[in-house]
């Protein structure tokens, strides 16, 4: 069974996204890809993998990937109920 992808975050341009995925092992984890405007690609790139994430939850999986990837934190709305500012 391959990897199933629960969620996928992208950033302001959409040209980068983080998709936090289930593994076939029943662990979880995150991928981090870009989308490749050349015209001999034009498809998403998989980014050089880090260290392999291995989480016990999606949840972790989703706070691994926003202490890893810089422009994560800004892509993810807040909570309903909550506002910015103060």
């Amino acid at each position: 069974m391959p990897d199933t992808v629960l969620r996928t975050i992208s950033d302001s341009t959409g040209k980068r996204r983080v998709l936090i995925v289930r593994h076939a092992n029943g662990a979880f984890g995150f991928e981090v890809e870009q989308w490749s405007d050349d015209p001999m690609e034009r498809c998403w790139i998989r980014e050089r993998q880090r260290p392999l994430s291995i989480c016990g939850s999606e949840e972790i999986a989703l706070r691994e990937a926003m202490g890893r990837v810089d422009w994560l934190v800004a892509a993810i709305p807040p909570p309903a109920g909550t506002h910015e500012g103060g």
